[in-house]
């Protein structure tokens, strides 16, 4: 593949993202993203034989850096600066290349759902996230913690987070509630003292 077809596809999924994450998977037609990648459809099917084909490119792209992370983890000791480096790389994630990844997921559940391979895929993923800050030999409540760490960080990079606090009459900026969250799941996932025996 030359590197201007690389491009046009991968410019190609961009686009997609962009519309499922906007109107949705169901609302988008071939013809629009065509035209907002001002080609012929018969240029975009040329690279993407169907919207399913666009969507399984879209999950590929975004699972990939999940994978990467994953990776990572497996290479570090288990330790509290672990887990808090964990949730920073995975912050940086959810405020970068994912940004546009939680809207994606929100507007097309019911469809991640219908396309059981692109769903599974999504939703694989998602726990293998949960399993390197999670310890299988620690006590429930630190597992819980370390969730309730992950959880923190998910929903202080969540829009509709930050206008449901508004709505309960806190003051705090999207950027604010972000840092808070994070302050709030590099304490959860601190010090341990137990173990299960």
């Amino acid at each position: 593949m030359s590197p201007r077809q690389a491009d046009t596809r991968q410019r190609a999924l961009d686009v997609a993202l962009e519309l499922f994450a906007e109107q949705g998977y169901e609302k988008t037609s071939l013809r629009e993203i065509a035209e907002r990648l001002d080609v012929t459809k018969a240029a975009l099917y040329y690279h993407f034989a169907s919207k399913e084909a666009l969507l399984a490119g879209i999950v590929d792209r975004l699972v990939e850096p999940a994978d990467e992370l994953v990776t990572w983890s497996q290479t570090q000791p288990r330790t509290t600066e672990f887990r808090q480096e964990y949730l920073r790389r995975l912050a940086a994630l959810l405020q970068g290349q994912w940004s546009r990844w939680i809207s994606f997921v929100q507007q097309n559940q019911p469809t991640l759902r219908d396309h059981t391979e692109a769903g599974q895929k999504m939703q694989s993923r998602l726990l293998l996230l949960c399993a390197p800050i999670i310890e299988p030999d620690a006590v429930l409540q630190d597992q819980l913690r370390s969730l309730l760490g992950l959880l923190a960080v998910y929903l202080g990079n969540l829009a509709p987070a930050s206008a449901m606090l508004r709505s309960l009459g806190f003051e705090a900026t999207p950027e604010e509630l972000t840092v808070a969250a994070m302050d709030v799941a590099l304490e959860l996932v601190g010090e341990r003292t137990s173990r299960r025996s």
